[in-house]
């Protein structure tokens, strides 16, 4: 993504296309940021893209991805190499996923 005139760049938001990372992307895009938001909601997606580019005139660029998987990071610099999207922030702000909730009672127990 090349920077437009009187765009002060490109931020690179996981998780921006609800929650706090939403909020990153509407505060970015009111400073005039161009966009590329990668997610694993690709509905959620396609929605925050609509609005921040109907709300902000800024670029929105979108990559559906699950970052819990080895090699995600790998395919997010594919992309903006592909597209020409040239970060100049990165929020990383990908929600976590409790895959062992047993571990994380215990951890929760209080101890003796």
């Amino acid at each position: 993504m090349n920077r437009t005139i009187n765009t002060p760049g490109t931020a690179l938001i996981t998780g921006g296309d609800s929650g706090i990372g939403l909020e990153y992307a509407r505060g970015l895009a009111a400073l005039g940021y161009n966009l590329a938001l990668v997610s694993n909601r690709p509905q959620a997606l396609v929605e925050a893209s609509r609005a921040l580019s109907a709300d902000y005139a800024v670029r929105v660029d979108c990559l559906e991805a699950d970052l819990a998987i080895p090699g995600a990071a790998r395919n997010v610099a594919d992309w903006c190499d592909r597209e020409s999207i040239n970060p100049d922030i990165l929020i990383n702000n990908a929600g976590i996923s409790l895959w062992n909730t047993s571990a994380l009672r215990a951890l929760a127990r209080p101890t003796r």
